[in-house]
């Protein structure tokens, strides 16, 4: 799968957005793929350091437990 960067501030793959689920704000909250709606939820941007950072909850998107193998983050 290969993600795409949109002008809109979208995060795509596979025809979706990425997405915090539940417009959620808080630590730990998920990120998945949903349809595209306008949400905040589903905006994104890259800072300086290369992070990913979600422009609703200013939180950066992290692998789950640091972990770089194909899947990860999979419930």
């Amino acid at each position: 799968m290969s993600w795409t960067f949109a002008s809109d501030g979208t995060v795509r793959a596979l025809g979706r957005c990425m997405d915090v689920a539940g417009g959620s704000t808080g630590h730990g909250a998920k990120v998945r793929l949903a349809d595209r709606n306008g949400d905040p939820a589903q905006q994104f941007r890259l800072i300086d350091a290369l992070d990913l950072v979600n422009r609703q909850a200013g939180k950066c998107v992290d692998a789950k437990e640091g972990k770089t193998a194909d899947g990860t983050g999979r419930a």
